[in-house]
Parts: structure tokens; C-alpha cells; sequence
């Protein structure tokens, strides 16, 4: 199951958004969190995040990563 709503979670929580890294260093960090620790987990489909994506994402400031997450997971 795929949810589109937490692709850029990761590049929205406190530590990654204020991290003092640029967005095309932040996508590159995700994106190997994703393939080294979840690789068995992801779906086959999966294409990792974008550099306009994790950009996108870390200008919208996330006020209650936990209440986001129980929203957006739900489902899952």
C-alpha cells in the first residue's frame, strides 16, 4: 500500500526540515534511509523522492508530526 501523503513526511519532521542541509542532500539521505533500512519493506513500485519534492515538502512547516502521521496511517 502506497500513501502518497508520506512521501515527503520524512523530509518534514523536525530533525530532517531543520537539518542544516540543502534539499538535494536531504533527498540523498532519505532516499538511502528508505533502500538500506526498508528495502524489504517497500513496495516494488517505489521510486525514491525528488529533489522538487523534498523541497516542496520542507517549505510546509509540520506542527504535529505525530497527529500527521496517525491521519495519514491510518490505513495502513
Amino acid at each position: 500500500m502506497v500513501v502518497k501523503e508520506m512521501r515527503g513526511y520524512l523530509a518534514r519532521v523536525p530533525g530532517s526540515a531543520q537539518a542544516p542541509i540543502d534539499d538535494a542532500e536531504l533527498t540523498d539521505v532519505i532516499n538511502w534511509i528508505l533502500q538500506e533500512f526498508n528495502s524489504e519493506t517497500l513496495p516494488k513500485s517505489f521510486i525514491d523522492l525528488t529533489v522538487e519534492e523534498v523541497a516542496r515538502a520542507r517549505s510546509t512547516i509540520l506542527a504535529d508530526p505525530n497527529k500527521y502521521r496517525e491521519t495519514f496511517w491510518r490505513a495502513y
